[in-house]
């Protein structure tokens, strides 16, 4: 049995934590779309440094949200404190961003690509937004990103703007190739 299986057995579904539907509503996230999205709950231990975390039954009960990417089904799970929506954790780092079916309709089109730090707003839009993971691999895609972005805080903004101004981590090399002309 993988980890993320193991992951993926310790979430609680929602359905039975009124509080927590109560919680999620006061954020404005509608029941039916936490539920939709397979928003759980789940004890774990987290080390928010590393911004990881692991199923533990006696741990902290964080919200939990499976990722899918492409055709993949769940490929990670995030996790995060209900009342920090900013701060969450990955189980193994393996989802660059939140919001594939969206930007993937979106990034060659002339429209601004709405960006958010906060699953919440993410969970809001229904997932039509674009909340990046991994900075590098967001970045990559928000170049494709021609109109901009649409942002509703000043915070999303500056985060944009801030991983569209990171130099590359490297460039590689580029070579040449030489091939011989008329079987040469």
């Amino acid at each position: 049995m993988n980890l993320l299986t193991t992951a993926i057995d310790y979430m609680q579904n929602l359905h039975g934590s009124a509080a927590m539907l109560s919680y999620l509503e006061g954020q404005g996230v509608r029941r039916l779309d936490a539920l939709r999205c397979g928003l759980g709950m789940c004890p774990v231990d987290a080390d928010l440094k590393a911004c990881r975390w692991q199923p533990a039954e006696s741990g902290e009960t964080f919200l939990t949200l499976p990722v899918d990417f492409i055709d993949l089904p769940v490929i990670d799970i995030l996790a995060w404190r209900p009342e920090h929506p900013s701060g969450f954790c990955q189980f193994n780092g393996l989802a660059p961003y939140l919001g594939y079916g969206y930007i993937s309709e979106r990034s060659y089109f002339d429209r601004p690509v709405r960006f958010t730090s906060d699953i919440y707003e993410w969970l809001r839009f229904r997932g039509d937004a674009f909340l990046p993971l991994d900075d590098g691999l967001s970045r990559a895609i928000m170049l494709t990103c021609s109109a901009g972005f649409l942002v509703s805080k000043t915070a999303d903004g500056e985060r944009a703007d801030q991983l569209m101004r990171e130099p590359p981590r490297s460039i590689p090399p580029i070579q040449v190739e030489r091939r011989p002309v008329n079987g040469a």
